[in-house]
């Protein structure tokens, strides 16, 4: 999620736009793992739809995509 200071509201409400929905974020500690169970799920979703997990590399985000 984006931080956005607390001056947007009014700056986007001046547009004549209005709140759609509310969106929560968290911080989960570098140590968490989500249960078994849920990287199973992820990877029969991924293989059904055709989609491709990858871990992100902080240090290669610079590098192009392949």
């Amino acid at each position: 999620m984006t931080y956005n200071p607390p001056y947007y509201l009014e700056l986007i409400e001046s547009g004549g736009y209005t709140k759609e929905k509310d969106l929560l974020a968290f911080l989960i500690d570098g140590e968490y793992r989500l249960p078994d169970w849920m990287d199973r799920l992820a990877e029969r979703t991924a293989q059904k739809k055709g989609i491709r997990i990858r871990h992100v590399d902080p240090k290669k985000m610079d590098a192009s995509s392949t």
